[in-house]
């Protein structure tokens, strides 16, 4: 998380924390209601564009490799486990890939990528704090808050904890890339088993450093933040649920003029 944030002065970062948050539910919303392609094409050319004007596509283009192997393997899959019903390219056993299962593997990439790019989006404007502050105000429990806001917190720090253990281990003569897959898992042992230690005496500092703090204390939690409400904290996620319902709209006409025509023929 601490790794994702950018800025905060964007047009995404001005809006309340429950605004973001509220945004980033109903951005999951349009990839849901459909599998059409070029329903995920749109929403996807708008996420895309978002992120552009948020100052979020560094993020985007740091997960490029990801997003590709991404599309790459989930098409792949969809391609030879769905079957779309028209003639295969090529029959090879069970495996038949057609058009119509390559293009709604091509729909069920769009989809993940669209909850993806909206996702770091969302945590490119917005503050660990924010999260916590946001999720409270919507009357999410506060135990249950600071968790999700924690583990976005520690998830870096394990990381970079992980990549100083590696560096360490291979500076003592462990080499990693040397063997087939097997010798390769039992290298990583030596790396991992640091890392599991590390990660479990921190986890019992903290635990230890909020008991001592009065985590567990059944007084109303205050907050030295505030976040003043806009008229525009309003508006966009009216602007979401719009888009939510041209979706529904668009998902609904076609399917009744493909049925008329259908009907017709």
């Amino acid at each position: 998380m601490a790794s994702l944030y950018l800025t905060d002065k964007c047009f995404i970062g001005r809006r309340h924390p429950t605004t973001r948050i509220l945004m980033l539910l109903t951005a999951f919303a349009p990839p849901m209601i459909t599998h059409k392609l070029e329903v995920m094409a749109a929403v996807l050319t708008l996420y895309v564009i978002a992120s552009f004007v948020s100052g979020a596509w560094r993020n985007l283009w740091r997960a490029r490799w990801f997003i590709f192997l991404f599309l790459t393997i989930t098409i792949s899959l969809w391609s030879v486990f769905h079957k779309a019903g028209d003639a295969p390219y090529f029959q090879w056993g069970p495996i038949s890939p057609s058009p119509g299962s390559v293009f709604y593997g091509l729909a069920m990439a769009l989809r993940l990528i669209c909850f993806l790019v909206a996702a770091l989006i969302f945590l490119s404007a917005t503050k660990v704090e924010d999260i916590n502050y946001g999720l409270i105000k919507l009357g999410a429990p506060y135990r249950g808050a600071f968790a999700l806001s924690l583990a976005f917190r520690l998830t870096p720090l394990f990381t970079e904890s992980a990549n100083q253990i590696s560096t360490a281990q291979r500076m003592r003569g462990l080499d990693t890339s040397a063997g087939n897959i097997i010798q390769k898992t039992r290298r990583y042992i030596a790396i991992l088993a640091p890392v599991l230690i590390a990660a479990l005496r921190r986890a019992n500092g903290l635990a230890v450093a909020l008991e001592a703090k009065g985590f567990g204390m059944k007084q109303k939690r205050t907050s030295l933040m505030r976040y003043p409400l806009s008229a525009m904290d309003f508006l966009w996620p009216a602007l979401m649920g719009g888009l939510i319902a041209l979706t529904v709209l668009y998902v609904h006409f076609h399917d009744y003029f493909e049925g008329i025509a259908y009907r017709g023929f």
